[in-house]
Formats: structure tokens, C-alpha cells, sequence
């Protein structure tokens, strides 16, 4: 079963720095400990030597935890994740890392002048290539952000997206803010999508509705869609459970 707590608030995802993105396996059953050993590592570290904010995320199945950190630096995003993923290890032996990298935010948008919602969900979305290539992170972002602003589909319940390149040259991460997981799933009913893509690790869904583009709106689609060398695309809900920054102190989860 998943655990699924009430949400708590992100930290502020467009501050500066260097993130590092570790995903770990979970079951529902250990992530109430992760929970604690993670809060135990951060309070036992001298606050010159924790992250500027850190925060885990469960993914709407249950089956994995995203751990986002955000560092000073490309040196201390390198040496400090370490009590961390100690933490994990001794409360969760099996838990398995699937996957690690370091991020530096490039863009993010819509974000409205005075927004105050509180997300409820976190998509981190993740599109990988073929190579290492800084220019083409960023033109293919660039060109997500031409695409998004042609996009006829609503896309009412979306707080902010803050795109990520990947230190390696090689991925751009979108960790997406939204309302809720039905804010997302609704949003992208009819949105044109790859029944291959995985969505929450199961295939999407074709469109039930698609509506019609004009030849501009098409255009800078297929340009996001079929842009040379994304070797393959990865969606996950999250839904945030314990967040830890040194204004704000630790926001731990409701049951």
C-alpha cells in the first residue's frame, strides 16, 4: 500500500545552486522510516554542512521516493549527499538507488506574479539523449517553452515548471508543481501523447480528445516531439512528504 500522508509544502524550487535528484525503491511499510532518518541526518549535521533545502517525494504508486537536494555548489552537491543516502540504507536495507544525478535549473515558467497555491503534486518529468550536448538541452527546452505557449489545452491546475539540465549533458529534468495528481491527469486527457511514453511506469493512454491544432501550434509540437537524438521520456506523479530547509525549519507530513 502506498503511504500517503497530506502533502506539505515544496521549497522554493528556482532558488540558485546545484540539485542533485536520487531515486530510491519503497514500499509503504519503510517510508515512515525514511522519513525519520532522513529528519535524523539533517538535524545531526552542522547547518554549514546541510543543503540549502531537501525534500522527498513519494510517487503516486508507492513504489519509489524522489529525494531533490539542493546544494551550494557543484563541490558540495559531490560529498554531501552522503548522510542521506546512509540514512536510507539503515532504515530501508532493501531499498534499492535507481537512480542519481546532478541539475542546474535553466528555466522555469508559467509561474503568475503573486501565485500562492500550494502544490500538491510534483511531475518530474525526464527526457534523455543520446549524448552529452549542453546545447541541445537547451534548445530542446527552448523549444518546450515556444511549444507551451501555443498549448489550446487547459492547463488551469499547473503552478510552475522548472526545467533542469543535467550536469553529465545527457537528460533535462521538468519538476513540475501542480495543484493535484487529478489536476494533472485531467490537464493532459486529450493532450497529444506516445502510448509508448510511460506515465507512473505504466504506459499512457491515447488521447480521448484531441483537439485541433493550427499549423504554427503543430509545428512547434512536433518540433518538442520529434526533436534528434531523445532516446526515451519518463513521467511520475509525486506527491510531497517531508521537505527541510533552514528557513522554514522541517515540514513534516500529517497522518
Amino acid at each position: 500500500m502506498p503511504y500517503r500522508p497530506h502533502p506539505v509544502a515544496l521549497p522554493d524550487l528556482t532558488l540558485p545552486g546545484t540539485v542533485t535528484v536520487t531515486v530510491w525503491s519503497a514500499d509503504g511499510a519503510t517510508t515512515p522510516r525514511v522519513l525519520a532518518a532522513v529528519d535524523r541526518a539533517w538535524r545531526a549535521q552542522p547547518e554549514e554542512r546541510r543543503p540549502l533545502a531537501y525534500a522527498v517525494c513519494a510517487a503516486a504508486d508507492g513504489s519509489t521516493l524522489l529525494h531533490y537536494a539542493r546544494w551550494p555548489d557543484d563541490t558540495a552537491a559531490t560529498t554531501g549527499p552522503g548522510p542521506y543516502e546512509e540514512a536510507v540504507r539503515t532504515a530501508a536495507p532493501v531499498a534499492e538507488r535507481l537512480a542519481h544525478g546532478a541539475y542546474h535549473r535553466y528555466r522555469t515558467g508559467p509561474r503568475a506574479e503573486g501565485e500562492d497555491r500550494t502544490a500538491g503534486c510534483l511531475v518530474a518529468v525526464t527526457v534523455t539523449f543520446d549524448g552529452a550536448d549542453p546545447d541541445r538541452q537547451r534548445d530542446w527546452t527552448d523549444g518546450m517553452f515556444a511549444a507551451t505557449g501555443h498549448d489550446p489545452y487547459d492547463r488551469t491546475g499547473v503552478i510552475a515548471a522548472h526545467f533542469h539540465t543535467s550536469a553529465d549533458g545527457t537528460e533535462v529534468l521538468n519538476l513540475a508543481e501542480w495543484e493535484s495528481e487529478e489536476a494533472h491527469r485531467a490537464a493532459f486527457e486529450g493532450a497529444p501523447a506516445d502510448p509508448a511514453d510511460p506515465v507512473d511506469g505504466q504506459p499512457a493512454e491515447e488521447p480521448a480528445v484531441e483537439p485541433e491544432l493550427t499549423p504554427e501550434q503543430q509545428a512547434a509540437w512536433d518540433r518538442v516531439v520529434n526533436y534528434p537524438g531523445i532516446t526515451g521520456s519518463r513521467v511520475v506523479r509525486h506527491v510531497p512528504l517531508l521537505v527541510l530547509a533552514p528557513s522554514s525549519g522541517t515540514a513534516r507530513p500529517q497522518e
